[in-house]
């Protein structure tokens, strides 16, 4: 909770002994570099509430939390890229999986592929307004 900015230094990851990592309640852009999966001795990492970009190190996914990403450029799971999530996206997303034809920000959970799980996360999306693009 200091306003810090920047980015995280792919560098982190030689911290080996680093045990605790709060960040969160800043301005911290960028993506988190994948090296923070290198610190063995992490026991307590926080880094919500900043301006990180998607995908996410999958050693940290789950302590992201909230991140603002109206800077990440396309908003995941908008299919139609109109600024908004409704249900358009969702037929638009289930279209691409049934014929084959997704790329961009189809794959919602960023497993690499495009399936009922990331049709799943952008339902929730639109109904409960919780997406990390409102």
């Amino acid at each position: 909770d200091n306003q810090l900015t920047g980015e995280i230094p792919p560098e982190i990851g030689s911290l080996t002994n680093l045990t605790f990592l709060f960040l969160s309640y800043n301005q911290l852009s960028g993506e988190i570099p994948e090296s923070i999966c290198n610190i063995s001795s992490m026991a307590w990492i926080q880094i919500y509430y900043n301006n990180f970009c998607p995908p996410f190190p999958e050693c940290i996914e789950d302590y992201v939390g909230y991140q603002d990403t109206s800077e990440c450029g396309q908003c995941v799971g908008d299919m139609n890229n109109d600024g908004s999530l409704n249900v358009l996206d969702v037929i638009m997303l289930a279209d691409c999986i049934l014929i084959a034809t997704c790329e961009g920000g189809g794959d919602i959970n960023f497993d690499g592929s495009y399936n009922i799980l990331d049709i799943t996360i952008l339902v929730d999306w639109v109904l409960y307004a919780n997406s990390p693009c409102y």
